[in-house]
C-alpha cells in the first residue's frame, strides 16, 4: 500500500510539472507575439514618421524650389522693366532732341552776336580784314591772384600781321550794333601764335556788352566726328558787305589739331566760327592748314588748340 501512494503522488507532480511547462511556454509565446508585434508597430510607426517628414521635406525644397523661381521671375522682370524703362528714356531723349534741335537759321542767329569783323590798317597803307570771335580772359596779378574778366578778339594771324609787322590800328564791329572797337598800337594789343594761324587783339574800350558775347558754347574734346554736319560763319570777301555769310558742310577727316571740311572757307571767312551743328556748339576756328597756304582747303582749327 506504500508503494502505490509513492507512485500516486508521483504523477500529479509530474502532471504539473508538464503543466507548468505548458503554461509556462504559452505565457513565453504570448510574451514573444506581444514583443514581435511591439517590434512592428515601432518599426511601422517609425516608418510612418519617417514618410511625413520626406514628404515635409520634399514640400519644405518645392516650396524654397518655387520660391527661388519666383525671386528669379521677379529679377527677371525687374531687368527687363528696367530694360525698357532704359529704352524709353534713349527714345524719349531721341525724341526730344529731335524736337529741340535747332534749325540752321537759329544756329546762325545764336552766333551772330559772337561774330566780329575785323578791319586793320598799316601805315604803308596796307589793309586787311577778316573775321573773329570773342573770348572772355583774366589777367594773372604778381602775387598770384586774378585780375577782372577782360574780352578779347580771336582772328588769323594773317589779319593782324603783314610780314610780321603788326597794324597801326584796327576796328571791330559787330552786325547788330553801330559801335565800333578799337585797336591801338599799344604793346600787347596784338599777339601772335608761334605755332597756328591764330592771333588775338584786346580792344582798347571793352565793355560788358562786349564780354556778354563770348564764346560760352565749346564742343566736348574728341567732337566731331568724321561726316558731322558743320556750319561756318564769316565776312568772306565775296559774301555779304553788311552782315555775316554761312556755308555748310561735314566734317571730312581729321588732322592733328584741324578738322577738314567741305564747307568753303574763302578768304575774310577764316577766322570766324566753325559750329557743330548736331549739339549747336563752337568746334574752332576757319583758317589755313599750313602757314602760307591758300584757304580753300577748308580747315578748321580746334577750339581747345587756342582756347
Amino acid at each position: 500500500m506504500k508503494n502505490k501512494q509513492k507512485g500516486f503522488i508521483q504523477i500529479p507532480i509530474l502532471v504539473a510539472i508538464i503543466v507548468g511547462i505548458f503554461v509556462i511556454g504559452g505565457v513565453g509565446y504570448v510574451g514573444v507575439e506581444q514583443y514581435q508585434n511591439y517590434k512592428i508597430a515601432e518599426a511601422e510607426k517609425e516608418k510612418t514618421t519617417q514618410d511625413k517628414e520626406s514628404k515635409m521635406r520634399e514640400l519644405a525644397e518645392a516650396q524654397q524650389k518655387s520660391l527661388e523661381e519666383a525671386k528669379s521671375e521677379i529679377e527677371k522682370l525687374k531687368q527687363e522693366s528696367a530694360t525698357t524703362k532704359e529704352k524709353q528714356q534713349q527714345l524719349e531723349s531721341t525724341i526730344n532732341i529731335e524736337n529741340d534741335r535747332l534749325s540752321l537759321g537759329e544756329i546762325i542767329s545764336f552766333w551772330r552776336k559772337s561774330l566780329a569783323y575785323i578791319v586793320c590798317a598799316w601805315s604803308s597803307g596796307e589793309m586787311s580784314a577778316g573775321s573773329g570771335w570773342v573770348e572772355s580772359l583774366r589777367r594773372v596779378n604778381p602775387d598770384g591772384s586774378y585780375g577782372p574778366w577782360f574780352p578779347v578778339v580771336h582772328t588769323n594771324k594773317h589779319v593782324v600781321s603783314s610780314d610780321n609787322y603788326r597794324p597801326n590800328k584796327c576796328e571791330i564791329t559787330f552786325p547788330d550794333i553801330d559801335k565800333v572797337y578799337k585797336v591801338g598800337e599799344e604793346a600787347g594789343a596784338v599777339l601772335s601764335s608761334e605755332n597756328y594761324d591764330n592771333a588775338v587783339i584786346t580792344p582798347n574800350n571793352p565793355d560788358s556788352d562786349l564780354i556778354a558775347r563770348k564764346i560760352q558754347n565749346y564742343c566736348k574734346k574728341g567732337d566731331p566726328k568724321i561726316g558731322d554736319d558743320v556750319l561756318v560763319l564769316g565776312y568772306p570777301t565775296i559774301g555779304s558787305k553788311t552782315d555775316i555769310t554761312a556755308t555748310e558742310g561735314i566734317i571730312s577727316g581729321i588732322d592733328g589739331d584741324y578738322f577738314i571740311t567741305s564747307a568753303k572757307i574763302d578768304a575774310g571767312n577764316s577766322g570766324g566760327i566753325a559750329v557743330l551743328t548736331k549739339n549747336n556748339c563752337f568746334i574752332g576756328m576757319p583758317t589755313y592748314a599750313t602757314l602760307g597756304e591758300i584757304e580753300s582747303l577748308g580747315r578748321i582749327l580746334n577750339a581747345w588748340a587756342v582756347k
